[in-house]
């Protein structure tokens, strides 16, 4: 039976540079959910407004 072998030298920089691209994209991620959370908390404010009208004209 043949025995295969791993450099782990030669693995490291690669599974470095991949942590480096995936914090990246969780902070794009965490950006976007602001960005997301913000526009939801505005429509909600704006939605409250539209009620409050409509329930004053009635």
């Amino acid at each position: 039976m043949e025995v295969k072998t791993v450099k782990v030298v030669a693995v490291i920089p690669v599974l470095v540079q991949v942590i480096r691209e995936q914090d990246a994209q969780i902070e794009d991620l965490k950006k976007e959910i602001e960005a997301l959370q913000s526009k939801a908390c505005k429509l909600y404010y704006f939605l409250k407004d539209i009620e409050k009208l409509l329930i004053s004209r009635y």
